[in-house]
Formats: C-alpha cells, structure tokens, sequence
C-alpha cells in the first residue's frame, strides 16, 4: 500500500504529522496507517510512530501536498 495512491490516506497521515497531540481518525484509516507501520494507534487516536517518520514526512509535506508527491 502506497499513501501517494490513496490521496484520502494521506491526506489523513499529513494531519498526523503535522499534529503535536494524538490524532482522532476514522478507524478504516487508522488502521491502514496502523498496518504500514506509520502510526502508533492507541483509545482511538494515532501519533507517527518514531520521530524519523516525523521528520521526513513533515518536509515531504512542507514541499509537496499530501496528494501529489511521489
């Protein structure tokens, strides 16, 4: 599973990033996120799960919309 093909996922996963609280998600898309490895999922609320992912996604999202980086 690619977050660049599924736009609504990563639409989702960039509001996680750029949260500094856990984040409420819809529970198909927390899990998905969950699955991949992204997020930490606990009482219904995601946070990225290592701050590498963190800091890389956050300038993937600084340079790019959620939807349109490769």
């Amino acid at each position: 599973m690619r977050l660049n093909l599924q736009p609504d996922l990563a639409v989702a996963f960039e509001a996680v990033v750029r949260a500094k609280v856990p984040v409420a998600l819809e529970q198909v898309q927390a899990f998905k996120l969950y699955s991949m490895g992204l997020v930490n999922w606990s009482d219904n609320q995601v946070m990225v799960s290592c701050n590498l992912y963190q800091r890389y996604f956050s300038v993937r999202f600084h340079s790019h919309s959620a939807t349109g980086w490769e």
